[in-house]
């Protein structure tokens, strides 16, 4: 679904100039929400993404673009100021979502505010687009990581027409996104904003691409995809395609598949992500949530390790809404160092690093256009590791060996392993 222009082919370059540099633009669409007069267009990149940039034969020069450009404009960004390990109390949730589930959680509360909230969710073109919704029955879909490009669409427009009426909104997004979104609606109470540690999001072309490969070698069509399914824990990340309830492809992100190793190994980011000024300490949410990267590595930690979320509270809002879910018994929530988080998650400190691979993959699909095809030749060393350690069934020996370690020599293994 395009609510805007298409895209058009690079090298159309007469009457066309750029909002920003097209290197850094994230496509995250609030140039074309401000614009009222059709100007912004799409420009394709070799992987099938696009940028935006300023059709002048419509242009009336008002710079609402410029303005809400997260690229052109950084807006103020908060320093965390306490950093907590959490997860939902709720079994279930905690089982079928991301990390601890405090994203769920979040949605929850907001149903019982009656606020409305946004969230991600796939729809029948295996795209992920943005919804903003009141009703509990959404929040489903919403769970779980979708580890692809997600469309903004109109988002922009609905939430400023839902504050105008003094509606609240709680949005979950990436810090792009986020701080699109700040610039696009200004300050605003009744706006809570949770940011997600990042690391990068590839064409969603990749995606369609890889998944029609898979659906006419196994003779099925997907209805569901899943990037962490939760039948096989969430923490191992299993990439798996469902025909009526029935799984018929599953690999997690140490297997052979293609774009499990472009996405895990940060071969197929768009080029904007290996830029990103949002991969920083500071943060553009009122609370931020990632994954619990070095959980126990600056003071000792004897509570759950299973599933947990880092939540850095970043304002005072953020603060009266997690003291909220707490005091709901929504979520679990202990208080770590805060430079626990802030050293370990490489999110917090730099963008994802471009590499050799990501260069010759972009360049050989810009002259075959087939994902798959691309990605058995440039990643053909990768592909053979995986089907090792799948075949071996390795990785499940070396898990079950970390597990009788002690706490300290389990740390000196990693760093070990890490080296080589």
């Amino acid at each position: 679904m395009e609510l805007f222009g298409k895209c058009i082919e690079r090298g159309r370059r007469s009457m066309i100039k750029n909002i920003c540099d097209d290197s850094l633009c994230t496509a995250c669409g609030a140039c074309e929400n401000s614009c009222n007069f059709q100007a912004i267009i799409r420009t394709k990149r070799k992987d099938d993404s696009w940028y935006m940039q300023i059709d002048d034969t419509k242009c009336k020069n008002c710079n609402r673009c410029l303005k809400v450009c997260p690229n052109n404009h950084v807006p103020s960004l908060y320093s965390p100021q306490k950093a907590y390990a959490a997860w939902s109390t709720d079994k279930e949730i905690h089982k079928n979502s991301a990390s601890g589930g405090i994203a769920t959680e979040l949605y929850n509360y907001a149903v019982d505010k009656k606020m409305y909230f946004a969230g991600v969710s796939m729809d029948k073109n295996l795209e992920a687009h943005f919804e903003l919704v009141n009703n509990k029955n959404s929040i489903e879909k919403f769970q779980n990581s979708k580890y692809t490009f997600s469309y903004m669409d109109d988002i922009y427009l609905k939430c400023k027409e839902l504050l105008k009426k003094d509606e609240k909104i709680l949005f979950v997004g990436l810090p792009c996104q986020i701080a699109a979104l700040r610039n696009y609606i200004g300050e605003n109470e009744n706006l809570i904003l949770i940011d997600l540690a990042c690391h990068g999001t590839p064409s969603p072309e990749f995606l369609k691409q890889h998944v029609k490969t898979i659906e006419k070698k196994k003779n099925k069509i997907a209805d569901n995809v899943s990037f962490r399914n939760a039948r096989f824990n969430t923490n191992n990340f299993y990439f798996t395609l469902t025909h009526k309830n029935r799984i018929f492809y599953k690999k997690n992100s140490l297997s052979e598949d293609n774009y499990q190793i472009g996405y895990h190994k940060a071969f197929i980011y768009r080029d904007c992500c290996y830029q990103c000024r949002y991969a920083q300490r500071k943060r553009t949410g009122d609370l931020t949530i990632a994954d619990y990267h070095g959980l126990g590595k600056v003071s000792v930690y004897n509570g759950n390790k299973e599933s947990v979320s880092c939540v850095l509270v970043n304002s005072e809002k953020g603060k009266t809404l997690l003291n909220k879910l707490f005091e709901n018994e929504q979520i679990e929530v202990i208080e770590r160092p805060l430079l626990e988080p802030l050293q370990n998650e490489p999110q917090f400190n730099y963008p994802s690093k471009s590499s050799q691979e990501h260069d010759e993959f972009i360049n050989l699909y810009q002259k075959k256009e087939n994902f798959d095809l691309v990605a058995n030749v440039v990643f053909k060393q990768d592909k053979f590791k995986g089907w090792v350690l799948g075949t071996t069934n390795v990785v499940n020996y070396k898990n079950k060996f970390m597990a009788l370690l002690p706490w300290e020599l389990k740390q000196y293994v990693k760093k070990m392993l890490r080296r080589k």
